[in-house]
């Protein structure tokens, strides 16, 4: 885990081990809330923060876009 900022609009979490070379760099809990919604990433990228979610799980899909970043 780095010391780099979250590229979501409006997050201010800089600890981020996830990287998408089409959006950026994604915090946990970005991802985790991001895994629960049902908006499209380049959509979620453009909201605001929200830490309440519903549970939709979208692991795979995800994790082959945002891959850990070494």
């Amino acid at each position: 885990m780095s010391v780099l900022t979250c590229d979501r609009f409006r997050c201010d979490n800089v600890m981020c081990d996830r990287y998408s070379y089409h959006y950026g760099y994604i915090c946990n809990d970005c991802f985790d809330e991001l895994m629960n919604s049902t908006l499209g990433i380049e959509t979620f990228m453009l909201t605001r923060p929200n830490r309440e979610y519903n549970n939709t799980n979208r692991t795979e899909e995800l994790n082959n876009e945002f891959g850990f970043r070494e």
